[in-house]
């Protein structure tokens, strides 16, 4: 049982752990938005715009892990084919000011919207404090 991390080691480590959380949380936010909009199982989505309000979430989606599914991305285990990041209107942007990440289809639906970045148990609210403040991810240009 590990009881005991100096402080260089566990930021290390959490450079991989926190964007692998948030990729697990972001694969929540879509499977319910598939829910949602009364997407079948087996059903594919041909693209999904994507917005952000923090530059983790680039590290989120290029390296896409989530824990789930050993080598795959997490957006193929959405069945997504293609993600792009785009600004959505301002009314998107009003109606979810709060939100950290926002997501549609270009075909309809819902506006998929999620709050990961605040809010969380105090235990992983501090480390995830950490990470973004220090950058303790891998930032892509």
């Amino acid at each position: 049982m590990l009881i005991y991390k100096n402080k260089e080691k566990l930021h290390k480590d959490l450079e991989a752990l926190i964007p692998e959380m948030l990729g697990a949380e972001v694969r929540a936010l879509i499977q319910n938005w598939r829910k949602a909009n009364k997407l079948s199982i087996d059903q594919r989505i041909p693209t999904l715009k994507f917005y952000w309000t923090n530059p983790i979430f680039k590290t989120v989606f290029i390296e896409g892990l989530s824990g789930v599914g050993e080598n795959k991305h997490f957006l193929d285990l959405c069945l997504v084919d293609r993600a792009e990041f785009e600004k959505p209107t301002e009314d998107i942007l009003d109606l979810c000011k709060d939100d950290d990440i926002l997501f549609w289809s270009p075909l309809g639906g819902t506006i998929g919207h999620g709050k990961i970045l605040s809010g969380n148990t105090s235990n992983i609210q501090k480390e995830l404090d950490a990470v973004l403040t220090g950058k303790y991810y891998n930032e892509y240009i």
